[in-house]
């Protein structure tokens, strides 16, 4: 097993020397006959070595030029063989085989991509950057301009009109979906994006009117439900807002005075009327 291992390490050290001896040997027994056929017809030896060494050399000139146009022709009508649909992914790979030496491939420390050695054939080496997939977490993460955006809106619109809006724009989800109320509400949350106040100065809501006249909600809703005050929503869940005038409150505050139903069932929902 040692002298096989030496002689291989010997022989591969060797090969810069051995192959141009080896080559010359097999060109010699090559060119012998076309030599010695010239000598049968009295060509001087000499003569005829030469006249065959230039024969060959001339043949080896032709070939090698015959190939160089057919090297060069097919590194011209590569883009198109290349794109031609009838070429199938097993032809591509065929033709990198014949054209890449080796590859190295090195994975920069911080970057998310590879970067990729090519060694050609010719000698030539060429480097090509590879960005690699992002990970689950960067995948469903939403760019900055729809984080952009969504803070944008959430300025004069609630979280449904919002989700509306985006969808008119053509904008789609992380996941290619179409935006909802409650994915607008998470991206709010995860970037500390206020919810907007759409609530006017001059209005109250049903929990201050009620803390206002001292009196339980459910008469707010009630007088809401008969238009005894003016209030408004945005939507069927959003909300009631109210607004009350000076001539309002004064009618209120005596409704509540003279009413001692409201005054018994203060703390109870009234569905039959603060009368």
């Amino acid at each position: 097993m040692l002298i096989t291992v030496i002689i291989v390490a010997t022989l591969s050290l060797a090969r810069e020397v051995l192959l141009p001896i080896a080559l010359a040997c097999i060109l010699s027994f090559m060119l012998a006959p076309p030599v010695r056929m010239l000598q049968n017809r009295r060509v001087p030896r000499g003569l005829a070595v030469a006249a065959v060494v230039l024969l060959a050399f001339f043949a080896i000139f032709m070939l090698g030029s015959f190939m160089a146009r057919q090297v060069s022709r097919l590194a011209k009508d590569l883009p198109r063989v290349w794109h031609a649909p009838t070429t199938q992914a097993k032809d591509r790979k065929r033709m990198l085989r014949l054209l890449i030496k080796d590859i190295t491939v090195e994975k920069p420390p911080l970057a998310k991509q590879l970067l990729a050695h090519i060694r050609w054939q010719g000698g030539a080496c060429s480097d090509i950057r590879v960005q690699l997939p992002p990970n689950i977490a960067d995948r469903v993460r939403y760019p900055a301009t729809v984080v952009d955006r969504v803070r944008h809106l959430a300025q004069s619109l609630p979280d449904g009109e919002i989700a509306d809006r985006l969808n008119q724009e053509g904008q789609v989800s992380a996941l290619g979906k179409p935006f909802t109320g409650s994915m607008i509400q998470w991206i709010r949350y995860r970037h500390q994006i206020p919810k907007a106040r759409l609530i006017r100065p001059e209005e109250l809501t049903v929990q201050q009117v009620a803390e206002r006249f001292r009196i339980s909600p459910n008469v707010v809703y009630y007088w809401i439900d008969r238009g005894i005050i003016r209030a408004r929503r945005l939507n069927a869940g959003s909300p009631y807002w109210i607004t009350l005038s000076e001539t309002d409150e004064h009618k209120l505050r005596d409704w509540v005075h003279n009413s001692c139903r409201i005054q018994m069932t203060s703390s109870t929902r009234l569905v039959e009327g603060a009368l």
